[in-house]
């Protein structure tokens, strides 16, 4: 609580909304590469439109590889924006990609933090998807096969967005974000 109120006593309320330029830009376009990767990636795993649950961990891994692309600059952006402490010589996002484009050029500093990101997606995404499909299906109930039998109940429709957030975020991203945020400070 000290923190907070430290924080809006030197900065300000919109101090605390501090970095989320970079999200608030670049997300259309994570999400859009994101879903797009998807479909494409079940499309290469299997004819079929109903993947077992593997075949699903695996397109939802190749998606989560595919957005590390746009992923990966937009955090990048965000802990360099976050890491500023309030002074009058605070950078504007349009500067702080200017600079790390000029000092660093493209892989050593718009994509630095490239494969700790790729590592965080890849079984993120695999959760995430995979929890849809579980939490899709009529008490999820997983048979040797692996195959479920698709009833759209209201109920469960309405655990969907739940569960596979729990997949994406409890298992990998938690753990993984902290590391991409300590890769990316250590750098500043």
């Amino acid at each position: 609580m000290d923190i907070l109120t430290q924080t809006i006593r030197k900065e300000g309320f919109f101090a605390l909304y501090k970095g989320m330029a970079s999200p608030l830009i670049g997300i259309a376009g994570v999400n859009s590469l994101l879903f797009a990767s998807y479909g494409v990636s079940k499309r290469i795993i299997s004819p079929f439109p109903q993947l077992t649950l593997p075949e699903t961990a695996l397109a939802g891994s190749m998606a989560g590889a595919a957005n590390a692309i746009l992923a990966s600059p937009v955090e990048m952006f965000k802990v360099r924006m976050q890491g500023q402490y309030g002074d009058a010589s605070d950078k504007r996002l349009r500067t702080v990609a200017r600079e790390m484009w000029s000092q660093w050029g493209f892989r050593k500093g718009v994509m630095r933090g490239y494969w700790v990101t790729v590592l965080r997606e890849i079984p993120a995404y695999a959760g995430f998807y995979t929890g849809i499909d579980c939490s899709c299906f009529k008490g999820a109930k997983c048979e040797d096969s692996f195959q479920l039998t698709k009833s759209p109940n209201a109920s469960s429709q309405r655990c969907t967005g739940k569960i596979s957030q729990y997949g994406l975020f409890l298992r990998v991203d938690l753990p993984a974000e902290l590391l991409t945020g300590y890769h990316v400070i250590l750098w500043m």
